[in-house]
């Protein structure tokens, strides 16, 4: 598994499914690739307007969890180093460009055996665009997927105040 540390949540062990494939978190669908100011910016400085335009209506893939089995991680870091190496040293330190990355080599099948992990709805919940109403809590305080199980997996719990207080006194007393 790779991960965020700042704002990832495991509520249940991930490594109690058996993992086959890459498990990548994708966004809620309300923003696409080409709404969000940040993949706008990462994607047409990387590649272009053109490959910008392409993908643009695509969902947004987080890059903050991804976890898969060993052959399926191995795989996806050889690709994601090569595409980073092929790419001109200027242009790679100027900013943080991984999730531009990330999705371009995503939507150029470039990835093997992916799993498209929607929020609430499987082992990688990304929850920073979901809205708030949709977020259910149970009485321990655990994020809840739509079918009423323990979700495993919250990122982006911070981009919802109340919910990063509540996990900050569950975790932090």
């Amino acid at each position: 598994m790779l991960t965020d540390t700042r704002d990832v949540i495991v509520q249940r062990n991930p490594f109690d499914n058996n993992l086959n494939g890459l498990y990548l978190g994708m966004e809620h669908s309300r923003i696409l690739i080409g709404q969000d100011d940040f993949h706008i910016k990462w994607i047409s400085d990387v590649y272009g307007k053109q490959y910008l335009n392409k993908i643009g209506s695509e969902k947004i893939c987080c890059a903050g969890v991804t976890l898969g089995d060993h052959k399926s991680v191995m795989l996806y870091l050889k690709t994601m180093i090569d595409e980073f190496m092929s790419l001109p040293y200027y242009k790679m330190v100027r900013s943080n460009y991984d999730q531009g990355i990330h999705n371009k080599l995503l939507y150029s099948n470039n990835f093997e055996d992916v799993v498209h992990c929607d929020p609430l709805k499987s082992i990688i919940s990304t929850v920073g665009l979901v809205p708030r109403n949709e977020i259910i809590l149970n009485c321990n305080n655990e994020i809840l997927d739509l079918d009423g199980r323990v979700s495993t997996i919250i990122h982006q719990y911070d981009r919802h105040k109340d919910i990063e207080n509540i996990f900050i006194k569950k975790y932090l007393n």
